[in-house]
């Protein structure tokens, strides 16, 4: 279901053209955002790790799957706003959860974890929180009025909320993260 371009009630201020999503809107949290180190270094972080190799359409990156993931979870809660009492500010934290989701992935992404796993009892999820608190991210959010501590663990997906669904969004079964990265890397890789 597409929300009508009237429906969106968050000001963007800027743009990102996806081929999976069409335009993507950003807010001026979510550019500051976007705008730090930890989040560009996605742009270098192949989706797929080295799936490229045998599908050579799968060069796309972290970084096109976080703002699409944004993107899916700010349909997603735009369709439960006119159903339930979600706030434009939740929606906002929303966005900013998802965009925030993938920020620990190290080189080689998933394959990477692999190597974690082996040598400590780090995730990339683990990672993720502490960059979301430690790192000019921490920074980006405060200056808009969101709390680093929280946004850390809502964006993996364990947030303590009176809305239970917002988890959901971000981590559950049916998550933004699931359907962006089905639609993104069946587009890319061809099947």
């Amino acid at each position: 279901m597409s929300i009508p371009e009237e429906g969106l009630t968050l000001r963007p201020v800027a743009e990102i053209r996806d081929p999976v999503h069409g335009y993507i809107k950003i807010t001026e949290p979510e550019r500051d955002v976007i705008d730090t180190p930890f989040v560009q270094r996605l742009r270098r972080i192949h989706q797929l790790a080295g799936a490229y190799m045998v599908y050579p359409g799968a060069v796309h990156t972290r970084f096109d799957h976080v703002t699409g993931t944004m993107h899916v979870a700010g349909e997603i809660a735009e369709a439960l706003s006119l159903w339930t009492d979600l706030t434009q500010d939740q929606i906002q934290e929303i966005r900013l959860a998802a965009l925030l989701h993938d920020v620990g992935h190290g080189p080689f992404s998933h394959t990477f974890e692999e190597v974690l796993a082996d040598r400590t009892t780090t995730t990339h999820e683990d990672i993720s929180e502490r960059i979301i608190k430690e790192t000019s991210i921490q920074d980006a959010l405060s200056r808009h009025g969101f709390s680093p501590r929280k946004m850390s663990t809502f964006a993996v997906g364990k947030r303590s909320t009176k809305a239970p669904f917002m988890n959901e969004i971000i981590a559950g079964g049916l998550s933004a993260d699931i359907m962006d990265y089905l639609l993104r890397d069946s587009y890319f890789t061809g099947v």
